[in-house]
Formats: C-alpha cells, structure tokens, sequence
C-alpha cells in the first residue's frame, strides 16, 4: 500500500479509499470487488500491469493472485449454475 499512497499522495479522496481498503480487505471475497470498482486500485494494477516491468508486478503479486483465485472460483460457480439450468447456450451482449 506504500506504493499506493506515495502515487495518490496529494488525493485525499484516493487517500481515503487507501485507508478503507486496508482496513476492510478480505482476500477471499473482495478482490474483484475492489478491481471492477472504479477505484486508485484498478488503475493502478492496470497501469502496472501494461509496463510489464516486473518489480512493480511484484508488488501487487499477493492482490493478483487473490483475484486470480476468486475468478476461478466465481467460474466454478458460473459452471454448476449452467449445468443445473440444463443451458446450453450462452448468449453475451
């Protein structure tokens, strides 16, 4: 969250979010909660993400991996509800 903090420095609103996030974060049902929102989190992870430079990567690897682990659990899910409701189609928008 050093990180975080020293980017959003002068934002107290970022500041804020910072601050809720530490002390409400549970990694094993908030990360994609805190990615989808529009949030200093998302952005920064995306902006860290497309430099591909790996110590910043390195930084958020704990994040990365809980959002990794609940998007596949939340595919699980998706899975088993398709195959209880006998779907066979998937139609996206």
């Amino acid at each position: 969250m050093a990180m975080c903090r020293t980017k959003f420095s002068r934002d107290r609103f970022v500041l804020a979010k910072i601050d809720e996030f530490e002390r409400r974060y549970q990694s094993n049902q908030d990360a994609a909660k805190w990615y989808t929102a529009d949030s200093f989190l998302y952005r920064l992870l995306n902006q860290v993400l497309r430099t591909e430079a790996i110590d910043p990567i390195f930084k958020f690897r704990y994040y990365i991996q809980d959002l990794h682990n609940q998007l596949a659990v939340m595919q699980v899910d998706y899975l088993k509800r398709l195959q209880i409701s006998n779907c066979s189609t998937l139609i996206l928008y």
